[in-house]
């Protein structure tokens, strides 16, 4: 009699649990589908020594082309480094340019002729310490021309643009300017390199530029951080420049600490999104920040993501529902500043509420990451990652378009309560019955 009791007991939970872990075993793997990113390759890019990456953009016939530094090979010690790869990211060929010393190359573009331009820094030509150097290349990466622009201290070319006259547009940073201090320089050159107009922006202090856009009106704003201005130790600042560089509106943004912005995208109500990292704001020392404004650079909404460890966000594109895909790397904090972390991403609303975030799993030292959105609607991720041997290596990936799905950790919770509210149901339940 009580054996029978016993079994009935043990199918009635069987029958109440079973639905509530058919539950979570759907739920898991459908959240994992829809809510974070499915990786279609992995490529890696080494030598002997650091290689070290910085930019990425998609050429005409869907392959890639990643710049940066090597010292693993070329003339000397740092040259610029130029890799082409097919749509899969296999390597086709990779070119190095440089003389006797340190060159680089920070940021690159598409050319309307197939080829394409490439902006940086050179020490091993120029006027200075180091000059700005902005370099032209044919679609098999044989130099067309190169220029390079400076004072005798240095100066480093940035961010470039591609403008719709035909020329280029670099954001630079330069030491050789009147303040004798780390200014913004913005530079526009005709098709071949040759200077037409510059403007310095800046005072005693130090300034940095990370980006620089074209905007509708034919002008530009760049995405910069400054010691000059605002309310803490660094701020970010926004400035709006006209087509010759005029100065329309700036803006700071930031609290007591230093904050960093690190990435600029437009928005579809004519204003812009930035992204980067605060020390005011947030958990921990450093967490991923993201900043919305309005037209003229009106603060609209801000937020902040990150726990107990160290996360630098450099990178940031638009999805397709309107909302924003963050790149960034996550340290544990006893590795300071620029210890080994991973690459990180995470994915928000059109408000800046997180959807979900994930690790991915790849040693990463703090430096530039790059996102990119693909012709085919997925995301291009690349960075510098550290090998075995603890060199940096060339690391990028290829992962689907991302969507919002049902919350895994939420989805595991909420069965496990489930599972448990059931039994005890039904444990309470017997005991009442009990005679």
């Amino acid at each position: 009699m009580v054996d029978a009791e016993l079994k009935t007991s043990w199918k009635t939970i069987v029958s109440l649990v079973l639905p509530c872990v058919l539950f979570l075993g759907f739920a898991i793997p459908h959240n994992i589908a829809l809510a974070k990113s499915s990786t279609k390759w992995i490529r890696t890019f080494d030598g002997t020594s650091d290689d070290e990456f910085f930019s990425v953009i998609e050429c005409n016939d869907f392959g890639y082309f990643l710049a940066g530094t090597t010292n693993s090979s070329g003339f000397s010690q740092y040259d610029g480094w130029l890799i082409k790869t097919d749509s899969s990211g296999v390597m086709e060929w990779n070119r190095t340019y440089g003389g006797l010393l340190n060159d680089g190359f920070y940021s690159l573009v598409n050319t309307s002729d197939g080829g394409y331009t490439l902006a940086g820094y050179t020490n091993s030509s120029g006027f200075g310490k180091e000059d700005v150097w902005l370099v032209k290349v044919d679609s098999q990466g044989n130099m067309d021309w190169n220029r390079t622009f400076g004072g005798p201290e240095s100066d480093f070319g940035r961010s470039l643009v591609y403008c719709s006259d035909g020329g280029y547009l670099l954001a630079c940073e330069t030491n050789s300017s009147s303040s004798k201090d780390n200014d913004i320089w913005v530079i526009k050159t005709d098709t071949t390199g040759n200077m037409l107009w510059n403007q310095t922006y800046g005072k005693t202090g130090y300034q940095y530029v990370s980006t620089i856009i074209e905007t509708n009106d034919g002008g530009y704003v760049l995405a910069c951080s400054t010691s000059s201005f605002g309310s803490g130790y660094t701020d970010a600042w926004l400035i709006k420049i006209n087509s010759i560089g005029n100065m329309e509106w700036n803006q700071t943004y930031g609290g007591l600490k230093n904050e960093f912005a690190n990435s600029l995208v437009t928005t579809d109500d004519g204003g812009y999104c930035f992204a980067g990292s605060t020390s005011s704001f947030g958990v921990s020392r450093t967490d991923v920040w993201l900043v919305k404004v309005n037209s003229v650079g009106n603060l609209k909404w801000q937020q902040t993501y990150g726990g107990l460890l160290l996360e630098y966000c450099d990178s940031l594109v638009v999805t397709n529902d309107g909302g924003y895909l963050l790149g960034y790397i996550e340290q544990p904090p006893f590795f300071g500043d620029f210890g080994e972390g991973k690459f990180c991403l995470a994915k928000v609303n059109t408000v800046g509420k997180m959807e979900w975030n994930q690790t991915m799993g790849i040693s990463a030292p703090h430096s530039k990451i790059s996102l990119l959105s693909t012709s085919d609607e997925n995301f291009i991720m690349a960075g510098s990652t550290i090998d075995n041997a603890g060199t940096k290596d060339f690391w990028f990936t290829k992962f689907s378009k991302t969507e919002t799905g049902i919350d895994c950790q939420l989805c595991l919770l909420l069965t496990i309560f489930l599972i448990l509210l059931v039994i005890g149901i039904f444990l309470h339940r017997k005991r009442i019955n009990r005679p």
